[in-house]
């Protein structure tokens, strides 16, 4: 028994090492930076960086496939003051192959401790700092002026941003925008490993080897993600038109059901996008008047001016709803959305009133699809 012991514990002090080193393994945190950048993906970068610091993570990295931000120059400088004074260091990898990087998110992705990009993707050009915005804005505001890393302001984005023009990948490296061009995390990591980077004025070597870090991919959290989903051209026009069909349905053939219920929510998803992408609001406006006229001719079971002037409204509002340089719905959502809208309203919700007024009038009887097996029904009715 005494030499089982011993031998036991001689075992687990030659284990415990390894053990140590299991436990004492560095984080690598990795933010995905992905669509327009808005409040959710900037809190999401914060709350990374802050979380990161408490747990004295490897390294942060943001993963970025984005054409830039909303809600103004100050957006971004936010997220590059976090970046400036995090304790720890910040890679931005552009990626994975075919991702881009323009204009703020161009302007994040130079402002990381390390910087790299895939192959296949690009960086640049810079050209607004607000998408929602329908003149260029690249001027900072004067009440909250980004903090670059590594000395001067200017050190990373150059002496003159709007003249950053889109870069490959390649380009970017030559241009000494990118330190690094590796197709994936990982070896994004192993490349950066011993590698020295300015943190605060103090230099600290990167201790990134993929075999001793383990690796934590954060989203956001669930009501996040769904906000920022919502906040595409496409997605919010879909949503206004999903929205108003769920009412109109509701209005016609009343259940207090999921149409209405689900109407609303696509309403309420769709409006928040609108406010947070600087949509028209006369542009929303002339949609819902387009469908109110529609329906005031379904009311009567005619096609009159009503409808005329319901499908000029519906056209002319979608055109309007985002109508910016570079926030715009597809021209293919934008017909499906049309045509779609236009089959319901005059197909399907034509038939559906001429079946209620038919089950008004006794013409058309509405049996049970169960039957209740205790009698009450004929099974065999049709």
């Amino acid at each position: 028994m005494r030499r089982a012991l011993l031998a036991l514990l001689v075992g687990a002090a030659a284990f415990a090492p390894l053990a140590a080193t299991g436990q004492d393994a560095g984080r690598v945190e990795v933010v995905e930076v992905k669509g327009i950048i808005d409040g959710n993906v900037e809190r999401s970068i914060k709350k990374t960086i802050e979380s990161a610091q408490r747990d004295d993570a490897a390294l942060v990295i943001l993963q970025i496939d984005s054409r830039g931000n909303v809600g103004g120059p100050g957006r971004v400088g936010a997220i590059l003051n976090a970046i400036a004074s995090s304790r720890v260091p910040i890679a931005t990898w552009v990626g994975p192959a075919g991702a881009r990087a323009e204009n703020g998110a161009a302007v994040v992705a130079l402002a990381g401790h390390a910087r790299a990009i895939s192959p296949g993707s690009s960086i640049g050009p810079i050209d607004n700092l607000d998408l929602s915005a329908d003149t260029d804005s690249i001027v900072w505001l004067e009440s909250d002026p980004p903090k670059l890393p590594l000395g001067e302001p200017d050190s990373r984005l150059g002496n003159d941003v709007e003249h950053i023009d889109r870069l490959s990948a390649s380009e970017a490296v030559d241009a000494e925008r990118m330190d690094h061009v590796v197709p994936a995390i990982l070896d994004l990591l192993q490349e950066l490993h011993g590698v020295r980077v300015d943190l605060n004025g103090t230099k600290v070597r990167l201790s990134t080897d993929p075999d001793d870090v383990s690796i934590r991919f954060h989203k956001g959290d669930l009501l996040g993600r769904a906000l920022h989903a919502a906040a595409q051209p496409s997605i919010v026009y879909l949503l206004l038109l999903v929205g108003l069909v769920g009412l109109v349905f509701e209005l016609f053939h009343p259940s207090t059901g999921p149409a209405g219920i689900s109407g609303l929510i696509a309403l309420g998803l769709a409006g928040y996008g609108i406010v947070t992408l600087g949509g028209s609001w006369i542009g929303f406006a002339l949609i819902v008047i387009g469908v109110v006229g529609f329906c005031i001719d379904l009311r009567f079971q005619a096609l009159g001016v009503a409808t005329i002037l319901g499908f000029a409204a519906l056209v002319a509002g979608s055109l309007l709803l985002f109508s910016g340089t570079f926030l715009s719905v597809s021209p293919w959502v934008l017909a499906f959305g049309i045509v779609s809208m236009v089959a319901f309203l005059l197909g399907a919700m034509t038939r559906v009133l001429r079946d209620l007024r038919a089950v008004a009038r006794g013409e058309l009887e509405v049996t049970e699809a169960h039957p209740h097996p205790n009698g009450q029904g004929d099974p065999h009715e049709s």
